[in-house]
């Protein structure tokens, strides 16, 4: 069977489906005084929305801008952490935050890359993509 007869065979209600997985979090750990990391859920990100924020650090000129860079990973992380729901308004109003992005920023910290590093390889990126992204922002 070639491959145009196994997408043909293939269940098309599995095309749309975003893959998950669960991470571990030392951050939350700490916030609700726990001795051991605690478990939050990431999600693919559509690829649409996935390039459009991957896009937020670099100008109208497609020069790169670093201090862009951290805004970036905050909304990427806003989209991608699926529990807890950095979108949840009782959340937010909890921890003072005005929006998800600053949500993110005051649960993660610095954690806010790793879980951004693994909601990009949900979304299909490279370690080549990562190594040069990270030359560009240390430039």
């Amino acid at each position: 069977m070639n491959l145009v007869e196994q997408l043909l065979n293939a269940d098309v209600n599995r095309v749309g489906e975003l893959e998950t997985k669960t991470i571990k979090s030392r951050r939350l750990a700490k916030i609700l005084e726990l001795e051991e990391a605690i478990e939050i859920k990431i999600s693919e990100i559509p690829a649409r929305r996935f390039n459009e924020l991957c896009t937020k650090p670099y100008n109208k000129n497609g020069d790169f801008e670093s201090d862009k860079m951290f805004d970036a990973k905050a909304l990427i992380c806003v989209e991608g952490i699926v529990d807890p729901n950095m979108k949840d308004k009782k959340l937010q109003e909890h921890f003072g935050c005005k929006n998800p992005k600053d949500l993110v920023i005051k649960l993660f910290g610095n954690e806010m890359t790793d879980i951004y590093l693994e909601i990009d390889k949900l979304c299909g990126g490279s370690k080549e993509e990562k190594e040069e992204l990270e030359k560009k922002f240390d430039e």
